[in-house]
């Protein structure tokens, strides 16, 4: 741990008054961070189709209504300094995240607070989907025939024009001397093969047009766990909340040497963070 930092909701090896006072008002922001939490990521059931045409019940919720709850928290941090309520995604994972921090002294009392959770994709119930998929399929399968076709043709191409030229049986480095004098002749290959590229071309293009079609089908299914949870497990990619505060000074803090002034200022702030989380935002 960096000594310029003490992360005071894991506890200190300390019997200081502040620590111990600090700490208790912690656990206290945190089960009301919680009931808000499991509140607002009820879940409810949802129709969704899985690749195989299979219809079942999936729960999720809104995460939405976590979002807006960070963003009126934050509008209510009028005694800290703010980075505004951000979102980050990855593959399967989001995350809501809010940082703020007070200062007093030189002394820093700053706080993550970070909502995770999982997200899975179906199809919506919708016969239009097997449709899609056996198109896609089709198409796919001419796609690579017509790449196929593609290789074969290419070579005739050339073949067959350099036949027309005399030229036959070449090395590498004559047919390399041959291009790079010829530019009339590369480009006279070049759109041959570019004519017969455009079937190809035309599959692809048609893929991409129905894999748009499915993904706008796609509906996604929310999941977390209504857990408080270190920073460590939450980078680990764990679902659920995370709520850190930290201290921070210029140099290594000593508990015991922290001024009075500084510990009832940040009792203060942890106080009206409190009283801001239990009128059920």
């Amino acid at each position: 741990m960096n000594h310029n930092y003490l992360l005071m909701q894991l506890g200190l090896n300390s019997n200081s008054k502040f620590t111990h006072q600090f700490n208790i008002k912690y656990n206290e922001f945190c089960k009301l961070l919680i009931s808000q939490i499991k509140t607002l990521a009820r879940t409810s059931p949802n129709l969704v189709m899985l690749s195989d045409k299979t219809i079942r019940k999936q729960n999720s919720f809104d995460p939405e209504k976590i979002y807006n709850f960070f963003k009126i928290f934050e509008s209510k941090l009028i005694n800290f300094i703010v980075e505004s309520t951000s979102t980050s995604i990855t593959e399967d994972k989001r995350r809501i995240f809010l940082k703020f921090n007070t200062n007093k002294n030189n002394y820093i009392l700053s706080a993550n607070i970070s909502f995770q959770y999982h997200v899975l994709l179906y199809y919506k119930p919708n016969n239009i989907v097997s449709k899609y998929q056996n198109e896609l399929l089709t198409l796919s399968n001419n796609a690579t025939h017509a790449k196929n076709n593609l290789n074969v043709k290419g070579n005739n191409i050339i073949i067959s024009i350099f036949n027309k030229l005399g030229y036959q049986n070449l090395n590498e480095l004559e047919l390399f001397k041959i291009f790079f004098n010829n530019q009339s002749l590369v480009d006279e290959i070049q759109n041959k093969i570019r004519k017969e590229e455009e079937e190809h071309a035309k599959f692809v293009k048609q893929e991409k047009r129905i894999l748009k079609k499915l993904d706008d089908l796609l509906v996604e299914i929310y999941s977390t766990k209504s857990i408080l949870l270190d920073e460590k497990k939450l980078m680990e990619g764990e679902d659920g909340c995370s709520c850190s505060f930290y201290l921070k000074h210029k140099t290594k803090i000593n508990v015991e040497k922290i001024p009075y002034i500084v510990q009832k200022e940040f009792l203060l702030r942890l106080d009206e963070l409190i009283n801001i989380m239990k009128n059920k935002i």
